[in-house]
């Protein structure tokens, strides 16, 4: 699931992180939003 550390952190910087790392890009959506949307019913 996705988060920061704002104000410390900005959201841009968070997901730069998030875009660059070497997971398969349906990870990356799990964690940019579907697994939030999974846990919370959404």
């Amino acid at each position: 699931m996705f988060g920061t550390d704002y104000p410390i952190t900005k959201h841009s910087d968070a997901l730069e992180l998030i875009r660059k790392l070497d997971v398969e890009e349906q990870d990356k959506e799990k964690i940019l939003g579907q697994n939030a949307a999974r846990v919370f019913g959404l």
